[in-house]
């Protein structure tokens, strides 16, 4: 019954992706169905819960059957002609074998791992808890969770509460899935990115050998799931921005390029729905988009106000709905949690702005911007910053946590040696842009972190952490949060002009 049930949402969501028609590949289609089939479940589990009704396994599939025959019957038919090349090269490189044989090898260990081995972790077991509770329960503010856990957005325990209703005791199973979409699709990107079979199968080898990563597509946490969906989201955000600096892309339906716009929105929102605080990692890639559409001098205001809300509306709606739940609970809300909460109220308030009045991002109003976020910045962390510690402390130890987090993704950290060797200027204006979400992804974790409060309050026990006793380093949230952004500094190098000139050269 699982097969049938889910299986109808994974075609489903296929033929909704072929709608689109801006993803050429079937292979690609597949996984990025297979991930936005999870995320279509979570949140018809959600709106079960909210409505009060316990997971009903007959009634479920049958509705999952019935949309299937709607969409596959009423869908519309779409042009052929699509904004990405749709061929691949006849003859596979021994790069593609060489990467489908490791990282498949890979895959197959990971679901070993998830299907022989239970869940240890401290953190897993509370998800684990917590789906338990949604399916006997269909309550969101149980006592039986801590306060912590509690307010985490409900994506992965309602997977997990999905799996146990069909008896699946492994629920650890669907991370090894989810690393293996990251990869397929990242392939498909850094293939559409560099028109380069070779370059595609070496940067996806480097990304799915990383240690960091594989550890972690068999560990039953929020992480890999988080940084799937804000990097893979990152890359078609890329190909929005790359076609909105291309005019001649316009003369064709505009819907192409809404329709990037809602697909990366949506991954972008899926990402804050397993991990709240990343609605303050969305917050880059919206404002860099009304920066760039503010530039733009070829689209009309209405085009620009359509692409804005195909990639806002997706982007905010998840984390308002959880917002919406948590004002309902009992329970006091978390000083975090309320300082997302008002972040999300100002994203919605500058969507609204550049909606109603035709305002422009000058150099001037954007400095007066960056001020009065430093002087807001400042005046949280005096009001209400770490209180175990002092706010130079914080902020001392919060910068060192910020670099040193990076020793542990070394297998990929390597790669930045391009970038030194690289004539960054002379990038395409759609590559700066990338890289600036890269630059900007640091500046907010770090922001996160020195918020939040320190696990120890000495430097001195950070640095034992690291250098001594890396165990007690290598799984903070801190150290985590870095996941969602090695893939887009992966794909970023993949595109550079010296890494094409040097695979060309073979």
């Amino acid at each position: 019954m699982f097969f049938l049930d889910f299986g109808s949402l994974w075609v489903l969501t296929y033929l909704l992706v072929g709608m689109l028609n801006v993803i050429p590949s079937p292979g690609e289609k597949a996984a990025l169905s297979f991930a936005l089939a999870l995320g279509l479940k979570s949140l018809i589990l959600f709106g079960w819960m909210v409505l009060g009704m316990e997971q009903n396994i007959l009634v479920q599939t049958g509705l999952s059957l019935v949309a299937l025959i709607f969409v596959f019957f009423f869908r519309r038919k779409r042009a052929t002609n699509l904004i990405l090349p749709s061929r691949f090269p006849e003859k596979k490189s021994s790069y593609f074998t060489v990467m489908v044989f490791i990282l498949g090898a890979l895959f197959f260990f990971s679901l070993a791992n998830a299907i022989f081995f239970p869940i240890t972790e401290s953190d897993g077991i509370w998800y684990h808890i917590r789906g338990m509770v949604f399916l006997r329960d269909a309550e969101f503010d149980s006592q039986t969770i801590v306060s912590q856990f509690r307010q985490y957005p409900p994506f992965v325990p309602l997977l997990f509460a999905y799996l146990m209703s069909f008896d699946f005791d492994n629920v650890r199973i669907i991370f090894p899935f989810i690393y293996l979409c990251l990869l397929v699709i990242f392939y498909y990107r850094v293939y559409y990115y560099s028109n380069s079979g070779k370059i595609a199968a070496a940067f996806t080898l480097v990304l799915g050998t990383t240690p960091y990563f594989w550890w972690h597509s068999f560990l039953p946490f929020l992480d890999l799931t988080t940084g799937f969906y804000y990097s893979i989201g990152a890359m078609y955000w890329f190909f929005l921005i790359q076609n909105v600096f291309q005019r001649e892309e316009f003369e064709g339906p505009e819907s192409k390029i809404c329709s990037l716009a809602f697909l990366s929105g949506s991954l972008f929102g899926l990402a804050a729905w397993s991990r709240l605080e990343f609605l303050l990692y969305n917050a880059i890639p919206l404002l860099i988009l009304i920066y760039v559409l503010d530039r733009n001098r070829v689209l009309s205001k209405k085009r620009k106000k359509k692409i804005l809300l195909c990639l806002a509306i997706p982007l905010l709606v998840f984390s308002s709905l959880w917002f919406a739940t948590l004002l309902n609970f009992d329970s006091s809300l978390e000083r975090r949690v309320q300082a997302v909460g008002l972040v999300c109220v100002g994203m919605w308030s500058l969507v609204l702005l550049f909606l109603k009045w035709d305002f422009h991002l000058k150099r001037a109003r954007l400095v007066g911007m960056g001020a009065s976020a430093i002087v807001l910045y400042i005046a949280l962390m005096v009001t209400g910053g770490p209180q175990s510690v002092s706010l130079g402390k914080a902020l001392m130890i919060t910068l060192f946590r910020s670099i040193s987090v990076h020793a542990f993704y070394l297998c990929t950290l390597f790669l930045g040696i391009f970038l030194l060797r690289e004539k960054l200027r002379k990038l395409s204006e759609p590559k700066k842009i990338l890289g600036w979400l890269l630059v900007f992804y640091p500046v907010v974790h770090f922001l996160i972190f020195s918020y939040s409060e320190p696990k120890w309050i000495e430097i001195s026990t950070y640095f034992e952490a690291l250098f001594v006793h890396p165990g007690q380093s290598i799984n903070l949230s801190d150290t985590r949060g870095m996941i969602a952004f090695y893939p887009i500094l992966i794909f970023f190098i993949a595109g550079l002009p010296l890494i094409k000139r040097g695979f060309k050269n073979e």
